[in-house]
């Protein structure tokens, strides 16, 4: 059985003792899924904030392994640099010469990411990881009324510039939340600039709670339109979300991958200056662009990654000799965004059939 986190445990810890029990937790828990046993296939969370950490966060599935020949498939939440992407390179050279029968194959969220990894001898497809966002639970809600022009769904840190949003007339905030004291600052800086905001993760008494994706879609379904502020930030869980709820987006120039399902008829990039992003929100809204025709071409769009992904199992099945069709396991397999936090023992114990 998988163990879960404790979140409402952990949000009541004071920093200094979280960062302490997320360091003893780095080698035992990681965020991934298995795709299959046999042959053993991970998906696998890659944040660029803890490439250095990587090989202690995976070593005891790793050194399990090592005799097997394993696949592992890294998602990636940032965009890249040349030297980010060859300390990756250089990570996977150290790995190769250890785990001779380890495979590793990056799953692209954006074009330039393809030519940049192969330019560096990785092996990669074409699957921006926002394409494992559920469908099934971000969707739009006929019957909930609007009732903000915006929503802006993003971390609380600096880099997604929540003050461009500022002269938006009504918004609403959902935010993730690690108590650190940099965040505590800075919630304080975003709560004097919106002060007309509803903050979705504070309603009940004050006290922040995580929503869960369900209620994330809830909120999305009373905002006219969805955010994307920062100029380099990966995919963005977020800007899919508001997609397949039949928002429309008003982003700034960014790079990283979150624009790989936008379309002209239902976004638009707006100067990086607060007048601009409240003019912008005030266009999509006049568009009035039907929120079922938002996500249709949205999900049109993703199926098309899915379908990458479907046919790179299928063929490691196929070298391995495994006579399954996976097209046909993928909806017993999928779940929103295909990662979770696991627990390398009970993936091990799981492994231990196989031997």
């Amino acid at each position: 059985m998988i163990r879960k986190n404790p979140p409402k445990l952990l949000s009541k810890l004071k920093p200094d003792l979280l960062e302490q029990f997320i360091k003893l937790q780095r080698q035992n828990i990681a965020s991934y899924s298995i795709i299959s046993l046999d042959p053993p296939i991970f998906y696998v969370a890659r944040y660029l904030s803890e490439i250095s950490n990587f090989t202690d966060s995976f070593k005891i599935l790793f050194d399990f392994l090592k005799p097997r020949k394993a696949y592992f498939l890294f998602a990636h939440d940032s965009p890249f640099s040349i030297e980010a992407a060859k300390s990756v390179a250089k990570l996977e050279d150290e790995h190769r010469r250890i785990y001779e029968n380890f495979e590793f194959i990056h799953l692209c969220n954006y074009e330039t990411q393809i030519e940049l990894f192969e330019s560096l001898g990785l092996k990669t497809i074409f699957c921006n990881h926002n394409a494992m966002v559920d469908e099934n639970i971000f969707k739009p809600l006929p019957f909930v009324k609007k009732e903000f022009d915006a929503v802006y769904d993003a971390r609380l840190q600096p880099f997604k510039r929540h003050y461009l949003a500022a002269q938006v007339k009504s918004i609403g905030l959902i935010y993730y939340s690690v108590p650190t004291k940099d965040e505590a600052d800075y919630f304080k800086e975003i709560k004097e600039t919106f002060q007309h905001a509803v903050f979705f993760n504070h309603l009940e008494n004050g006290i922040y709670h995580t929503l869960t994706a369900e209620k994330v879609n809830d909120c999305l379904n009373k905002c006219c339109v969805g955010l994307c502020l920062s100029d380099g930030d990966g995919a963005q869980y977020s800007s899919i979300q508001y997609l397949l709820a039949g928002l429309p987006v008003v982003e700034t120039e960014s790079f990283g991958g979150r624009d790989v399902f936008f379309d002209k008829e239902f976004t638009v990039r707006v100067l990086p200056n607060k007048e601009a992003v409240a003019k912008g929100v005030q266009e999509m809204i006049a568009r009035n662009t039907s929120p079922a025709d938002i996500r249709q071409k949205t999900l049109e769009k993703m199926q098309l990654h899915r379908q990458n992904f479907i046919s790179l199992i299928q063929n490691i099945y196929e070298i391995e000799g495994i006579k399954r069709n996976f097209a046909a396991e993928w909806n017993k397999i999928f779940f929103n965004r295909l990662v979770r936090n696991q627990h390398h023992v009970d993936t091990i114990e799981l492994l231990k059939r196989f031997d």
